[in-house]
């Protein structure tokens, strides 16, 4: 169980703080719930999580040492572009569903370097692999800012 206070990685929302933990009844069904508040997009928005299912969307945060372990890690790894679009959507869609850092650099660095080649050839990222790459930026450089201490913008620069 997390403590109130605690910043967390939300699989869909990004790193997000435990504002609170009580019991709610919605639809006439009492549970507990975590209370999370994103901190970094849509900090306007409360996010009700059942403590119960809550394994399944949430996780701890890295630290900054295994940030840089990660990233290290993912420069070394060897890329293959899966030209199938449904099979490499599919694919895609069940990474970022993991919400697992090594996959989420991992499609990174595959989606940054399929935008240089196709951008040599004058054309763009298809929308769907562009969406992808937008999302898994989103997601780490909300975790980095938060393990390094600096905006986002600047975690987003050193990926």
């Amino acid at each position: 169980m997390f403590d109130t206070g605690s910043c967390l990685m939300h699989k869909s929302e990004g790193v997000c703080v435990v504002e609170d933990v009580r019991t709610e009844s919605f639809g006439g069904v009492s549970r507990d719930y975590y209370i999370l508040r994103p901190l970094y997009e849509n900090t306007a928005t409360t996010v009700f999580l059942p403590i119960e299912s809550a394994d399944k969307r949430l996780r701890a945060l890295f630290s900054r040492e295994e940030g840089e372990r990660l990233l290290q890690e993912a420069q070394t790894h060897l890329f293959v572009w899966e030209a199938n679009d449904r099979v490499r959507q599919e694919l895609f869609q069940q990474q970022l569903r993991t919400c697992e850092t090594s996959q989420l650099l991992d499609m990174l660095y595959l989606l940054r370097q399929r935008r240089k080649e196709v951008a040599q050839q004058g054309k763009k990222l298809r929308f769907f692999d562009e969406h992808t790459l937008q999302e898994c930026e989103r997601l780490l450089s909300e975790e980095f800012a938060h393990a390094w201490g600096v905006e986002k913008s600047e975690a987003l620069s050193r990926l």
